[in-house]
């Protein structure tokens, strides 16, 4: 009796220490797993954030080149008015079309 009593007992610390061993590697693999999944997500994110940053950089490139152009365009035009407002009646030519287009 005492023999099955002592093999059981030693079968079920075999199980158990089997059991927590298990245990252990389950959790350890999916806390790497997860630690993984986490990495992948915030490079995944931070992919994402440096092509938002090179398209809005791209987009702010753009509307610097087109403000440029229309300042020069407006100081062309603001010559060319001055020009014709110096002229004998071109005061009057521009107030009438401006009132017009108003």
């Amino acid at each position: 009796m005492k023999k099955a009593v002592k093999y059981i007992l030693g079968t079920m610390m075999i199980a158990s220490g089997s059991l927590l061993l298990y245990c252990s590697l389950v959790w350890f693999n999916t806390s790497n797993r997860i630690d993984k999944a986490e990495r992948d997500m915030h490079l995944l994110q931070t992919t994402t954030y440096e092509k938002t940053i090179d398209s809005l950089k791209c987009e702010l490139s753009f509307l610097q080149n087109e403000y440029n152009n229309m300042w020069e365009e407006n100081q062309i035009f603001g010559s060319m008015l001055g020009e014709i407002e110096s002229e004998p009646g071109g005061s009057e030519i521009l107030y009438k079309l401006y009132n017009k287009h108003k």
